[in-house]
Protein backbone atom coordinates (compact mmCIF):
# COMPACT_ATOMS: atom_id res chain seq x y z
CA UNK A 1 0.00 0.00 0.00
CA UNK A 2 1.37 3.77 -0.51
CA UNK A 3 0.12 6.09 1.77
CA UNK A 4 0.70 9.76 1.17
CA UNK A 5 1.08 11.39 4.84
CA UNK A 6 -0.45 14.76 5.80
CA UNK A 7 0.75 17.76 8.39
CA UNK A 8 -2.17 16.77 10.74
CA UNK A 9 -0.68 13.13 10.88
CA UNK A 10 2.87 13.88 11.42
CA UNK A 11 1.71 16.83 13.90
CA UNK A 12 -0.09 14.30 15.76
CA UNK A 13 2.48 11.81 15.99
CA UNK A 14 5.02 14.33 16.87
CA UNK A 15 2.90 15.91 20.09
CA UNK A 16 1.48 14.02 22.83
CA UNK A 17 -0.47 17.20 23.44
CA UNK A 18 -2.36 17.24 19.75
CA UNK A 19 -6.14 16.17 19.67
CA UNK A 20 -4.90 13.51 16.97
CA UNK A 21 -2.34 11.77 18.90
CA UNK A 22 -4.16 9.01 19.84
CA UNK A 23 -6.10 8.52 16.25
CA UNK A 24 -2.62 8.56 14.48
CA UNK A 25 -1.30 5.99 17.18
CA UNK A 26 -4.16 3.70 16.69
CA UNK A 27 -4.42 3.79 12.76
CA UNK A 28 -0.26 3.45 12.70
CA UNK A 29 -0.71 0.20 14.88
CA UNK A 30 -3.36 -1.20 12.38
CA UNK A 31 -0.93 -0.99 9.65
CA UNK A 32 1.24 -3.46 11.55
CA UNK A 33 1.98 -6.33 9.43
CA UNK A 34 0.86 -4.69 6.49
CA UNK A 35 3.25 -4.10 3.30
CA UNK A 36 3.44 -0.20 2.97
CA UNK A 37 5.00 2.68 1.45
CA UNK A 38 4.92 5.85 3.24
CA UNK A 39 5.48 9.37 0.67
CA UNK A 40 5.07 13.28 1.42
CA UNK A 41 5.55 16.31 -0.02
CA UNK A 42 8.80 18.83 0.76
CA UNK A 43 5.45 21.23 1.44
CA UNK A 44 4.56 19.20 4.31
CA UNK A 45 7.72 18.69 5.99
CA UNK A 46 8.46 22.43 5.67
CA UNK A 47 5.10 23.22 6.83
CA UNK A 48 4.99 20.48 10.02
CA UNK A 49 8.78 21.62 10.71
CA UNK A 50 8.28 24.94 11.01
CA UNK A 51 4.83 23.96 13.26
CA UNK A 52 6.85 21.89 15.25
CA UNK A 53 9.72 24.61 16.22
CA UNK A 54 6.90 27.35 16.36
CA UNK A 55 4.80 25.40 18.78
CA UNK A 56 6.91 22.38 20.36
CA UNK A 57 10.63 22.97 20.35
CA UNK A 58 13.60 23.60 18.05
CA UNK A 59 14.84 19.71 18.66
CA UNK A 60 11.71 18.09 18.01
CA UNK A 61 11.59 19.73 15.01
CA UNK A 62 15.06 18.37 14.14
CA UNK A 63 14.02 15.37 15.56
CA UNK A 64 11.26 15.12 13.03
CA UNK A 65 13.74 15.60 9.94
CA UNK A 66 16.15 12.51 11.48
CA UNK A 67 12.75 10.63 11.53
CA UNK A 68 12.04 11.02 8.11
CA UNK A 69 15.37 10.28 7.25
CA UNK A 70 15.31 7.19 9.51
CA UNK A 71 12.10 5.47 8.06
CA UNK A 72 13.13 6.56 4.31
CA UNK A 73 9.91 8.29 4.04
CA UNK A 74 9.76 9.12 -0.16
CA UNK A 75 9.64 12.98 0.20
CA UNK A 76 8.00 14.46 -3.08
CA UNK A 77 9.35 18.22 -4.58
CA UNK A 78 7.50 20.46 -6.01
CA UNK A 79 8.21 21.22 -9.74
CA UNK A 80 6.99 24.01 -12.15
CA UNK A 81 4.45 21.63 -13.79
CA UNK A 82 3.02 20.49 -10.41
CA UNK A 83 3.12 24.44 -9.15
CA UNK A 84 0.83 25.00 -12.12
CA UNK A 85 -1.73 22.73 -11.52
CA UNK A 86 -1.77 23.23 -8.04
CA UNK A 87 -2.77 26.39 -8.43
CA UNK A 88 -5.28 25.64 -10.93
CA UNK A 89 -6.83 23.25 -8.68
CA UNK A 90 -6.31 25.99 -5.53
CA UNK A 91 -8.88 28.11 -8.13
CA UNK A 92 -11.85 25.61 -8.52
CA UNK A 93 -11.36 24.69 -4.94
CA UNK A 94 -14.56 27.09 -3.15
CA UNK A 95 -13.31 26.59 0.25
CA UNK A 96 -11.27 29.02 1.69
CA UNK A 97 -9.93 26.38 4.13
CA UNK A 98 -7.94 24.64 1.51
CA UNK A 99 -4.38 25.42 1.56
CA UNK A 100 -1.96 25.73 -1.62
CA UNK A 101 -0.32 22.33 0.13
CA UNK A 102 -3.59 20.80 0.52
CA UNK A 103 -4.08 21.26 -3.16
CA UNK A 104 0.23 19.93 -4.20
CA UNK A 105 -1.07 17.04 -1.77
CA UNK A 106 -3.62 16.47 -3.93
CA UNK A 107 -1.91 16.40 -7.06
CA UNK A 108 0.89 14.30 -6.21
CA UNK A 109 -1.41 11.56 -4.54
CA UNK A 110 -3.28 11.65 -8.10
CA UNK A 111 -0.15 11.96 -10.40
CA UNK A 112 1.79 9.17 -8.68
CA UNK A 113 -1.60 7.00 -8.39
CA UNK A 114 -1.08 6.28 -4.55
CA UNK A 115 -3.42 4.42 -2.65
CA UNK A 116 -4.71 6.33 0.29
CA UNK A 117 -4.27 9.69 2.57
CA UNK A 118 -3.23 9.46 6.33
CA UNK A 119 -4.79 12.98 7.24
CA UNK A 120 -8.03 14.13 8.75
CA UNK A 121 -8.88 16.77 6.55
CA UNK A 122 -12.35 16.68 5.49
CA UNK A 123 -10.99 18.09 1.95
CA UNK A 124 -9.43 14.99 0.24
CA UNK A 125 -12.81 12.66 1.13
CA UNK A 126 -14.29 15.35 -1.23
CA UNK A 127 -12.07 15.38 -3.34
CA UNK A 128 -12.51 11.69 -4.07
CA UNK A 129 -9.55 10.64 -2.58
CA UNK A 130 -9.50 7.91 0.13
CA UNK A 131 -8.33 8.09 3.51
CA UNK A 132 -6.55 5.84 5.26
CA UNK A 133 -9.23 5.35 7.82
CA UNK A 134 -10.94 4.23 4.75
CA UNK A 135 -8.58 2.25 3.32
CA UNK A 136 -8.20 0.13 6.38
CA UNK A 137 -11.91 -1.05 6.51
Amino acid sequence: MKIYVDSDAFIGLESASDSLHEPVIQLLERLTGTEYSLYTSWDVVDEVTTKISYYLSKKQSLSFLRFLEEYKIHILYPTRERHHRAVDLFSKIQSKRVSMTDCMNMILIKELNLDSIFSFDKIYKQQGIKTLQQALK
